[in-house]
């Protein structure tokens, strides 16, 4: 007997054999702890986009709370059944419980949503843990922010037809129309008249069309119109044929671009006739600010290019130009609505105004960002012409005036001429400064300063713009200060479609108009 139980043979087996077992459990242990963090992962990334959801959706005030809750709970179904992706073998989830709470005060409402659910585990059944209980759940802040005016300023050129560069597979309008399109619908889905929202699409040229209606005779802000430029001309000979095609290297939408221009010899056509009529209506259409004289001699030395940064700290001073407004086009590529883009809307609370112009925008034309800038302060403005709210108007009281500016392009234009006309890169009867953008983004920095004195917020997002452009350190300083630190600003540059998305999102959450609490 004593032999027996000093035999320690096979006593190895059985540590081993225990330990083994022991081991699975933890292995198996770890990989049901694993596959509950991956379902709460999930469960919570579906909850805050049901809830965000739900704290858009644009319910009628004076409903009872039952309504509203049924609407929210609807709502928010909807958008977790979207967005929930996991099998119904591992894990069960409950019916989704809604809670709105009703502001009190200044306390704005909120929603809050979240489920229960059990997953199923595999090796802890053995240690008689047959599953993991969870509740998970998401809550949103409705929008509730203090009274926003925000003007959109957007570059419609040439150039935003194109594909970006970087991971790009849609041309840039079709990104930028989503991204525009997403903020208003975030910010304007409670329809308060608390948020006004403006649209100016801007190239070098700007439509100016106050409330769609034309205006005739011309405001005073604008300078008188040359009445008698035929609107429509053909050639003597319209059918003969022209030279061949010779392209060449050329800035298009400030970018040299291979082979962007090109050259025609199509003088066997003959001369232009006038065959349209020598009177027309002004059609909103305007470009840059004129800043030479009227006197053509006078383009190589006048004083007024160089004293014009001195002369725009008021919107609409001095006179816009009227020389190249008519209703239609007189000089190929300066006059016409076919240079000009879509009609700015003033500011509007009524949010299908304001997707109904971004749907309406078309790519063409050359940048100019003080031509956006200049109108976006207008819009803002309470003067001529948009007559926005001050910031002594009650209904303004503790909000904000907000300017978002977008662009894709770089300041190659110069201003325009006596006539009207905008110059890229030419005519050497005009110093060098001003033909090759440096004046013209002096003028862009003044211009900002000018906004931001005048107390407005300025966001700016820079698209696909070629690296090392001087632009990007213009419209870094262009944008209002994030904090206290002058050096962290509200500025954004996006190389692809996601980036813009992004900066647009960021945008709208620092305006505070929904956002989640937990």
């Amino acid at each position: 007997m004593i032999r027996f139980w000093q035999d320690k043979r096979g006593s190895v087996a059985i540590i081993v054999a225990v330990s083994a077992m022991l081991l699975v459990v933890i292995a198996g242990a770890a990989v049901d702890f694993a596959t509950a963090y991956y379902v709460r992962v999930s469960l919570q990334s579906s909850l805050d986009s049901a809830s965000l959801a739900a704290g858009r959706l644009d319910i009628n005030p004076s409903d009872s709370i039952t309504s509203k809750q049924q609407q929210l709970t609807a709502e928010a179904g909807n958008v977790l059944n979207a967005n929930l992706d996991l099998s119904p073998g591992l894990v069960t989830v409950q019916p989704l419980q809604v809670n709105y709470t009703p502001p009190v005060g200044t306390t704005p409402d909120t929603v809050t949503v979240s489920v229960e659910a059990s997953i199923p585990t595999n090796f802890l059944r053995i240690a008689g843990i047959p599953q993991f209980n969870l509740t998970v759940s998401s809550k949103a802040q409705r929008p509730q922010p203090g009274p926003i005016d925000l003007a959109l300023v957007l570059d419609t050129t040439g150039s935003m037809s194109r594909i970006p560069a970087v991971d790009g597979f849609e041309p840039k309008l079709t990104t930028l129309k989503t991204a525009a399109r997403e903020l208003v619908e975030k910010m304007m889905a409670m329809g308060s008249p608390n948020i006004q929202l403006g649209v100016v699409p801007y190239t070098s040229y700007v439509n100016v069309n106050v409330n769609g209606v034309l205006r005739d005779p011309v405001p005073d802000w604008v300078l008188p119109i040359d009445r008698a430029s035929c609107t429509q001309y053909v050639r003597e000979f319209p059918n003969a044929p022209c030279g061949e095609r010779i392209y060449y290297d050329c800035l298009v939408d400030g970018v040299m671009t291979s082979n962007g221009c090109y050259t025609q010899d199509c003088s066997a056509r003959g001369g232009t006739i006038c065959v349209g009529p020598t009177t027309s209506t002004w059609s909103g259409c305007i470009g840059t600010r004129t800043v030479l004289s009227n006197n053509p001699a006078n383009i190589g030395a006048n004083p007024t290019t160089y004293d014009f940064l001195d002369d725009i700290s008021s919107p609409t001073s001095p006179k816009y130009s009227g020389q190249s407004i008519l209703s239609m086009g007189g000089r190929a590529g300066a006059s016409g609505t076919s240079v000009c883009p879509a009609q700015i809307v003033g500011l509007t609370s009524i949010k299908q105004n304001v997707l109904n112009s971004i749907s309406g925008f078309v790519a063409r034309g050359e940048t100019h960002i003080p031509t956006g800038l200049i109108w976006g302060w207008n819009v803002l403005a309470p003067g001529e012409p948009y007559a926005a709210r001050t910031a002594n108007d009650p209904s303004l009281a503790g909000g904000r005036k907000v300017l978002l500016l977008m662009t894709d392009g770089i300041n190659a234009n110069s201003p325009r001429f006596y006539d009207g006309a905008i110059v890229i890169n030419g005519n050497i009867g005009i110093p060098l400064a001003w033909r090759n953008g440096n004046k013209t983004n002096e003028l862009t920095t003044e211009i900002c300063n000018n906004i931001r004195a005048d107390g407005i917020q300025i966001f700016t997002v820079l698209f696909d713009v070629p690296e090392g452009s001087d632009i990007e350190g213009i419209l870094h300083n262009c944008a209002s200060p994030k904090g206290t630190n002058p050096t962290q600003r509200w500025s954004f540059k996006a190389k692809n479609k996601q980036e813009l998305l992004d900066a647009f999102r960021d945008i709208s959450d620092d305006l505070d108009v929904l956002k989640l609490l937990k």
